[in-house]
């Protein structure tokens, strides 16, 4: 049962899998299909992420110990808030004031929502023994295929050019088809 009033979909993949191409297309395919989408991505560089607001007024805000900031301008909100560890839950938490279908998670390996599992060669295949909740495979080339076992190939395979077939599961996820 989804804890949220919004579908939470997964796109997971070592660095460098292409997860933002794929969300931004799904994005691009969902929001085409009539859906208002929201996306998340986990920061997994090391420290937090990059914030090149430092000479305006909602950085100045922050600097001096606020610990939420924002700006706001033509329909656009910038919203920052510092905490000392964030979980999943409390940031999708945040998300439930919009007014959004579907969050998609660029990241967050170990989380228990469905996910697709982008496959980009065979050192990519430990991700399938990592994570849980997998829906569907993502891959580049044919090569990581080939290993995987009768049990895991249960799941849909698709292609990285075939986004759409991605996005028809994630919308028989909100129309409750699934």
């Amino acid at each position: 049962m989804n804890r949220h009033p919004f579908v939470v979909w997964q796109i997971v993949g070592y660095k460098n899998s292409g997860k933002t191409t794929v969300v931004s297309g799904l994005i691009r395919e969902l929001q085409q299909q009539g859906y208002r989408v929201g996306a998340l991505k986990h920061h997994g560089h090391g420290g937090p992420p990059m914030i090149q607001d430092e000479d305006t007024d909602s950085g100045k805000h922050r600097h001096a110990g606020a610990i939420v900031s924002g700006v706001e301008g033509d329909g656009l909100f910038h919203f920052i808030a510092k905490k000392q560890h964030w979980s999943l839950e409390e940031m999708l938490h945040v998300y439930e004031v919009m007014d959004i279908d579907i969050v998609l998670l660029e990241g967050f390996k170990h989380a228990t929502y469905p996910k697709t599992v982008i496959l980009k060669d065979k050192q990519d295949l430990s991700l399938v023994e990592e994570c849980s909740f997998i829906d569907s495979y993502l891959y580049w080339t044919h090569q990581p295929l080939i290993q995987l076992k009768k049990s895991e190939a249960a799941f849909p395979i698709y292609h990285s050019q075939s986004i759409q077939d991605v996005s028809k599961r994630i919308i028989e996820r909100c129309e409750g088809n699934e």
